[in-house]
């Protein structure tokens, strides 16, 4: 999405509520928040249904989590996952480790799992894939009746079964876009600024307000209550 001045010019007002009142830092949000604009348009489009992209997701976490990890299955399945997947990892790696993922080094998220070291490769994806837990109640599958709770990981904006994530049709969950896109523009206010985002809801904060008008501008409404859900499982993970 190729942002106009007048949309430009509301970022930098943003930033400088925030305390940011460089104009590169202005540019560099613009040309990120397009991005992820793009990022997210792409993964609404896909055809391969959110479940199976958080279920290839959630099986590699559960090889990771072994305890003694199958390496050549876990770097096979990484060059296996979907283009968005192996991209939203990327993202992440981007913002974690900018000198190890970035245009002169290593773009590709699938040739660095086949390139790195056992331990670089099972300890920089589990803090890749996994965004913290919430704890879930298990049901016994002939009596439905609930069993002893246990945590779920929170992968992509989303926990298996938290209640938080819905449902629709059977595949994606409701509201996982939304949520989806919160998380890229995250990701882009910490690339930015180096702070994470501050807390809140309405626009009265400055990353809230940001999230107010990027869902203006694609057409998303109820942006108040998927930065509620945005938040409910930022605070239930290690980072947002």
């Amino acid at each position: 999405m190729n942002l106009s001045a007048d949309q430009i010019d509301w970022i930098r007002r943003i930033l400088e509520k925030g305390g940011f009142r460089e104009d590169a830092a202005a540019q560099m949000l613009a040309v990120e928040v397009s991005k992820s604009i793009d990022l997210w348009a792409a993964d609404e489009a896909d055809s391969r249904p959110f479940r199976q992209q958080h279920d290839a997701l959630r099986q590699l976490l559960g090889f990771l989590n072994d305890l003694d990890p199958p390496i050549g299955q876990i770097r096979s399945r990484v060059k296996g996952l979907p283009y968005l997947s192996r991209y939203y990892l990327l993202r992440r790696a981007r913002q974690r480790w900018p000198r190890l993922f970035n245009p002169t080094q290593s773009c590709n998220i699938a040739l660095w799992a086949d390139r790195a070291s056992e331990r670089s490769l099972v300890g920089r994806l589990r803090s890749l894939i996994g965004e913290g837990g919430v704890e879930v109640q298990g049901r016994l599958r002939q009596s439905d009746k609930q069993s002893a709770s246990k945590v779920e990981p929170v992968i992509m904006g989303v926990a298996r079964g938290s209640g938080l994530e819905g449902t629709q049709n059977g595949g994606r969950p409701k509201g996982s876009g939304e949520v989806m896109l919160i998380t890229y523009l995250a990701l882009d206010w910490l690339h930015t600024t180096g702070e994470k985002p501050i807390r809140g809801r309405s626009s009265g904060k400055p990353f809230g307000d940001l999230v107010h008008h990027v869902f203006s501008w694609v057409g998303k409404p109820n942006a108040e209550q998927a930065l509620r859900r945005y938040w409910t499982l930022a605070s239930a993970g290690k980072d947002s």
